[in-house]
């Protein structure tokens, strides 16, 4: 599974969005996975406010991306907290 969490570096924060579900069965190799994201995508804002805004749109998500506060976690079954995290940034 992948998703976009709302936190700064090194801390958890909540998923804004679903990248990729579980696939049923497993899946081992190697294999490209492409998808778009919409206003659908994006779930309801955090109620704790962990992330220190809202985010209710792509543009929303934009914003906080180039603030630093967006980050990829990619979870596996040897890793369920996450195999690989990284924040990610607006260029």
């Amino acid at each position: 599974m992948a998703h976009l969490h709302c936190a700064p570096e090194g801390v958890n924060g909540p998923i804004v969005a679903h990248l990729l579900g579980e696939i049923p069965g497993s899946y081992f190799g190697a294999g490209e996975i492409r998808f778009a994201l919409t206003d659908m995508n994006i779930l309801p804002p955090d109620p704790q406010g962990v992330c220190g805004r809202s985010i209710e749109s792509l543009a929303e998500l934009e914003q906080a991306m180039a603030a630093g506060l967006i980050y990829a976690n990619v979870h596996s079954i040897t890793y369920p907290n996450g195999a690989a995290r990284g924040q990610l940034r607006v260029d």
